[in-house]
């Protein structure tokens, strides 16, 4: 046999051997279950640190917080230069100081030439209205004034006209019937003892009736007065507010036409009954209205709750008429003139 037969037949010899041994494969059996899960393994290393994110947008703003307390005050700083002087203020009122003794009596005058039968009436009321202006300038009035407004009308001290002195009072008035006005002079004098009761109106537009006077009674003779200025002007208005006089009464004077500029307005004028009458008013109303005609009050012997004898504890002009801006100024009750001057301001 040659050679190469016999290495051809060991090879052959030796696959029949292997396959004789380990025989032939058989198909694949099915997949088993799952074993049990094994025991965690040890950690591993800690990995390299990655590459910084990029940056966020930046977020809204929050609410503002709570304000917090007041710190200490701080030391007081060193004083400033001074400043400038400022202007002048207004004068104040001048009062009267004491009176000088009695100067020694001059030599008589030459007699002067004989006098006429004439009327001298206008005279003297020319000279008793100088001795009222003397006596006021002399001991002016200790009081103060009142300013009262019902509505959207207007009361204040004003230098744009005065009959007297700077200043008057002016007053403004808008809705007929719903705006009143009125200023209040404290006093305290007998109804049968006054003797002039007169004001100065200057009514700028046209010639509307004037203020009307409201006598402010100390009816139950208690020395005081149970109601004010505001009181007054409110009970005027509305009726059926009376209940604010209290004890006491209101002795009212209506007042006439009269025209435009500076006018005195005389309490006492047998005219000032043509348009308003006289009315007397307490906690129950209107007490009575004698309208146009009625009596004065110095012809006046009694009345409801008024005696003749009561007091007149305050004097109150007032009015409702829109006849534009309308000042009052230098008001005479019983021979001292009130000039309205701003000390006499509450």
């Amino acid at each position: 046999m040659s050679k190469k037969f016999l290495i051809v037949t060991s090879i052959l010899l030796v696959l029949i051997l292997a396959l004789s041994m380990v025989g032939c494969t058989g198909k694949t059996g099915a997949k088993g279950a799952t074993g049990p899960q094994g025991p965690e393994g040890p950690m591993g290393l800690q990995g390299l640190q990655g590459e910084p994110g990029l940056q966020g947008e930046p977020g809204l703003q929050g609410e503002p917080g709570v304000k917090g307390s007041t710190g200490a005050a701080g030391a007081t700083g060193p004083a400033g230069a001074k400043g400038e002087q400022g202007e002048q203020g207004e004068r104040g009122l001048t009062r009267a100081g004491a009176r000088g003794a009695t100067g020694a009596t001059g030599p008589q005058g030459p007699a002067g030439p004989a006098g006429s039968d004439a009327d001298c009436t206008g005279l003297q009321a020319q000279i008793d209205a100088l001795e009222g202006r003397i006596a006021a300038l002399e001991n002016p009035p200790v009081t103060v004034i009142e300013l009262a407004t019902v509505g959207s009308a207007t009361a204040e001290w004003s230098t744009d006209y005065a009959h007297s002195g700077s200043y008057s009072v002016k007053f403004q008035a808008v809705d007929w019937g719903i705006d009143a006005f009125a200023l209040g002079i404290p006093v305290d004098i007998p109804l049968n003892q006054i003797t002039t009761l007169s004001y100065w109106r200057n009514g700028m537009v046209c010639d509307y009736a004037a203020p009307s006077v409201l006598l402010c009674i100390d009816a139950n003779g208690d020395g005081e007065l149970d109601f004010n200025t505001q009181d007054a002007i409110d009970v005027l208005m509305d009726w059926g507010k009376s209940s604010l006089l209290g004890e006491d009464a209101i002795f009212g004077i209506g007042a006439d036409w009269v025209d435009p500029g500076w006018i005195e307005v005389n309490g006492l004028a047998n005219s000032i009954w043509s348009w308003g009458g006289v009315f007397i008013a307490d906690k129950t109303g209107v007490y009575d209205d004698w309208g146009v005609g009625g009596p004065s009050f110095q012809e006046f012997t009694g009345f409801g709750p008024i005696d003749p004898t009561d007091s007149v504890m305050l004097v109150v002009i007032a009015g409702d008429n829109p006849d534009g801006d309308l000042y009052i100024d230098d008001i005479t009750i019983s021979g001292v003139i009130y000039e309205l001057e701003p000390p006499l301001l509450r």
